[in-house]
């Protein structure tokens, strides 16, 4: 089988894997609160819309243990292949100020077109994430365990292995698209796609899987503290510049960091 089929391929096995984790935690959560609790399938389903962010937590927990235990039986390391390398504080800091532009950025967009008003899924299933299961296990789970989860399986394990077989570009418009299609809605995913094209290629320029994550962190965590304690957001223009004055100061921060690395490497 040629190289790329192979990439492919596994691109596949992990995504299945990630169906199968899900897929259990689901059965398990369902079985528990029909057996359990005995009450019958329209009042599961309504629980486990209830209890989404536990099977969101739950599914990445036991989709990391399946990667674990893939490289390890492969004589493979998960953190080194994911590139978990060590960079400056300040990069990190500027990183999560990125993050916290982005979320403005996407907020400000939804507001100023109104697209929730033509997709109110996306808003329901916000509410089931962020809300319904109060601050505290939000930001724990959604605001910082899911970005972490997310971006060692989109970044560090699917974008490293394309990018081993396929030309850097089309490695991360790959990856974006394959964590665009992943979230389920057309709304999430479309936005999640070009955001995942801006992970991809913070991630290739810093070689480093901390600089997307706290990114990923820093979006997460601004969207579920403005659900909780800002439920009327900002106007949609302030929003926009606020978001984009942030995301453009972590891009010249991180341009300047990175140019005497550059130097040195091509001295």
């Amino acid at each position: 089988m040629r190289p790329y089929l192979r990439t492919l391929a596994y691109v596949v096995l992990i995504l299945a894997l990630y169906l199968i984790a899900s897929i259990i935690i689901g059965f398990l959560g369902g079985f528990y609160f029909s057996t359990i609790h005995d009450v019958d399938l329209d009042a599961v389903e309504t629980l486990v819309g209830t209890y989404m962010v536990w099977i969101a937590a739950g599914s990445g927990l036991l989709m990391l243990a399946f990667l674990y235990l893939l490289f390890w039986g492969a004589g493979g390391n998960l953190w080194t292949y994911s590139r978990f390398r060590k960079v400056p504080s300040m990069t990190l800091f500027s990183s999560l100020g990125g993050g916290v532009g982005l979320s403005f950025l996407v907020t400000g967009l939804i507001k100023l077109l109104q697209l929730e008003q033509l997709f109110p899924e996306h808003q329901e299933m916000m509410e089931q994430l962020v809300l319904q299961p109060g601050f505290l296990l939000s930001m724990i789970t959604v605001g910082i365990f899911i970005p972490i989860f997310e971006e060692i399986m989109y970044r560090g394990v699917i974008m490293n292995r394309l990018r081993a077989s396929f030309p850097i570009t089309f490695a991360i418009v790959l990856q974006a698209l394959i964590f665009g299609v992943m979230h389920g809605n057309v709304l999430q995913g479309g936005y999640t796609f070009i955001i995942a094209i801006i992970f991809g290629l913070y991630f290739f320029w810093s070689a480093s899987l901390w600089v997307p994550i706290m990114m990923h962190i820093g979006m997460n965590s601004t969207s579920v503290i403005r659900a909780h304690f800002l439920p009327e957001p900002w106007a949609p223009a302030t929003l926009l510049l606020a978001g984009a004055l942030l995301l453009l100061l972590s891009m010249f921060y991180y341009h300047r960091q990175q140019r005497p690395r550059q130097k040195t490497e091509g001295s």
